[in-house]
Formats: structure tokens, C-alpha cells, sequence
């Protein structure tokens, strides 16, 4: 019956409201194949299933199956401590070099020593492939990078620290300990930054800052800590900070339009209508 209902009798007829609540699972262009992929996924594999286990019934497309649904991705850690400036230690011939803790090394990592320098260059870089495992994330919650600034003693002397700095991996917990957003964020262009700053050096004793040091920490794919490297070898690192994945609000131009359709084919259990 095409016939529109008065508008008397359609009042008449209203019992409450119908509740729905969209969730868009991707930010392709490509909406549509996407979409079909996540169907179609959700339909063949429970939480905990490998692709070996796919009903061969069932043939996917092969646009269809993506490393991106893949469990346990490896990703880098990427660690760059450039330079300290401003270093002030009790003698006036300074020889800084620094060690640094994280639960990924099994021992600290020691720099080399610049001899003479209250601005010394380390010129550092560390790259580590982590599996991208849930217990893994779970040690970034309120975990730091520990980084120690020495002053290297001559003439059998024991070597002083200058400073400490902490460098928080919470921002990493934060980013990757839900799947679906960790999907969207490993296919940015750049990776998640923890920080990307000169940071004050901390005298352990006095709580006073002794200095302070250039420090790069990032976590994403290889070719997203590649592409870090290359902003900054380029000088072009403020781009990183507005990138979506680093920023709270992403530009207007990083904004995809996405039209719904939404079709209720039947409505059951309505004693009004009976």
C-alpha cells in the first residue's frame, strides 16, 4: 500500500523511537570494498582465528584478505637522540655519553663518548622490531624509556652522572591497545610519536636540570619510521606534528565524506500493529 498515512492516524500509531548507532570501522576511499572485506572476514574467522582455518568453500577475493588483519604485526621502535646542549657539571672539561634502559633490551645501551663537549653530537639512531602482541603493549602501560647522562672521569676516577631523562611510553599503549585503531594507524603516513623535543636533563640529587637533549621516540612500520627519517633529515619534522595519527583534531584535508544508507527491512514484536 502506497497511500501516505494521515497525519492524525500516524501519531496515533507512535510507540517510541527506533535507536540505531553507526560505526565506521575503516577511513578508506574505497568504502565499499572495505566494507565488503570486513563482512566478509567477520563471517569466516571467530576472535582467535588463523587464516589457515578458512572454510575453503568459501572464496575470498584476493583484495579481501590483508596483512592489516594479520595478528602479532611486527613494527619498529625507533629511538633517535641527536645532541644535549647547556650541560653543566661540576668540572670544566665535560665527557658526555649516555646509557639508556627499555624492556625491549635486555641490557642497557651505552653511546660513545664526546670528549670535551658541553653540546655534545651523539647522532644516535636504535631501530627494534617488535611483535605487536597484546602483552607486549601491555609493558607500555605507565613504562618509560630510561635515558642517563654521564660525564666520563680520567686518571681512574668513577665516572659522575649528569642527569636523567624519562620518556613515557604511555602514548604507545594508548594508540595500539585497540585493534581497530591500530589498524587505522599503522597506514598513515608517518608513525605514533611519544615524543619529538629537546628534553630537560634532571639531576637525580638536586632535582635541578642540568641540560637538555634531543630526543626522537616513535613506533610504526618500517616504512613509516623511514619516512620520519627522511622529514627529518629533510628539516621538514613539523609536518610530522600535524599529521592525523600525532594530532587531536586532523586538517580539514585528511577528512573523508561518507554517505549512509540505511533500509529497516522488517520490525517484529509490535503488539500496536496486531
Amino acid at each position: 500500500n502506497n497511500q501516505k498515512i494521515p497525519n492524525k492516524v500516524s501519531k496515533k500509531f507512535c510507540i517510541g523511537q527506533l535507536h540505531l548507532m553507526l560505526e565506521l570501522d575503516s577511513d578508506e576511499k574505497n568504502f565499499k570494498n572495505e566494507l565488503d572485506r570486513i563482512q566478509f572476514i567477520e563471517q569466516i574467522k571467530p576472535k582467535q582465528l588463523k587464516s589457515k582455518q578458512i572454510n575453503q568453500s568459501k572464496q575470498a577475493p584476493k583484495s579481501f584478505l590483508s596483512t592489516d588483519f594479520t595478528e602479532d604485526l611486527v613494527v619498529q621502535i625507533y629511538l633517535s637522540i641527536v645532541e644535549a646542549r647547556n650541560i653543566s657539571t661540576n668540572s670544566n672539561n665535560s665527557n658526555p655519553y649516555f646509557r639508556h634502559r627499555a624492556f625491549w633490551n635486555e641490557e642497557h645501551i651505552t653511546s660513545a663518548v664526546c670528549w670535551g663537549s658541553s653540546t655534545p653530537k651523539f647522532n644516535f639512531e636504535q631501530k627494534i622490531p617488535l611483535l605487536l602482541t597484546k602483552s607486549v603493549i601491555e609493558k607500555m602501560h605507565q613504562n618509560f624509556v630510561i635515558i642517563e647522562l654521564w660525564d666520563k672521569k680520567m686518571s681512574g676516577q668513577s665516572d659522575q652522572i649528569v642527569g636523567i631523562i624519562k620518556i613515557p611510553l604511555e602514548q604507545f599503549y594508548i594508540s595500539f591497545k585497540d585493534q581497530q585503531i591500530s589498524r587505522v594507524l599503522l597506514r598513515a603516513q608517518y608513525p605514533v610519536i611519544s615524543v619529538d623535543s629537546w628534553l630537560p636533563i634532571i639531576d637525580p640529587f638536586t632535582n635541578k636540570s642540568t641540560g637538555e637533549i634531543q630526543v626522537l621516540l616513535a613506533m610504526g612500520t618500517s616504512d613509516q619510521i623511514t619516512a620520519v627519517q627522511v622529514a627529518h633529515t629533510t628539516g621538514n619534522s613539523s609536518t610530522i606534528k600535524k599529521s592525523p595519527n600525532n594530532e587531536q583534531s586532523p586538517s580539514s584535508s585528511s577528512l573523508i565524506e561518507h554517505h549512509f544508507e540505511i533500509m529497516i527491512e522488517s520490525i517484529n514484536g509490535l503488539r500496536a500493529f496486531k
